[in-house]
């Protein structure tokens, strides 16, 4: 039995000849089309290096151990998540919403996850950089894409302690007679 295949070019012929399509010119398209993904990949693998060092780094300047789940794909977000609140358990609730995100058939579930996302995003941000409205907004223009650049970013910030836990020191302290 033969299973070669062969192309009728009787009937290919007929329509690259009508869009004036010559081999060379599908060849040069197929190699556009080749390195288009190639530097897609090599951003993709620049990306996720750069978040997990970020994410790893802020891990580790809240002391937190086995900070290295940073490196781990979709158990990172448990790391996100209880980084950006300060809270294990809503790291969990965060790597739970993103599996159950795969299974669930819920319409509009992307965009309900894209904007946990940005939501857990912004309290990070807001815990490390002064900036995080600034970087949130550009976070949100590019869908999400600047997010490991952020990270790698402020990856040396210390935390900031600005808001609750200070009015709440003030609240404690005796008035001065």
């Amino acid at each position: 039995m033969d299973y070669s295949t062969e192309i009728d070019m009787g009937v290919i012929e007929p329509l690259l000849e009508q869009y004036g399509l010559t081999p060379e010119i599908l060849a040069l398209f197929g190699g556009a089309i080749v390195m288009i993904v190639f530097v897609i990949l090599i951003l993709a693998i620049v990306m996720y290096v750069l978040g997990a060092i970020g994410l790893s780094s802020l891990a580790k300047t809240k002391g937190y151990a086995n900070t290295w789940v940073a490196w781990i794909p979709v158990a990172n977000n448990y790391l996100l998540g209880k980084t950006a609140f300060d809270n294990a358990n809503f790291g969990w609730a965060y790597l739970a919403a993103t599996i159950a995100s795969w299974f669930l058939l819920i319409p509009g579930k992307t965009t309900i996850m894209a904007i946990l996302g940005f939501v857990v995003f912004f309290f990070l941000f807001k815990r490390f950089s002064k900036q995080y409205v600034v970087m949130t907004v550009l976070n949100v223009i590019t869908f999400g894409f600047l997010s490991s650049f952020f990270m790698f970013g402020i990856r040396k910030n210390e935390e900031i302690t600005v808001g609750v836990k200070e009015e709440v020191k003030e609240e404690t302290k005796e008035p001065e007679e």
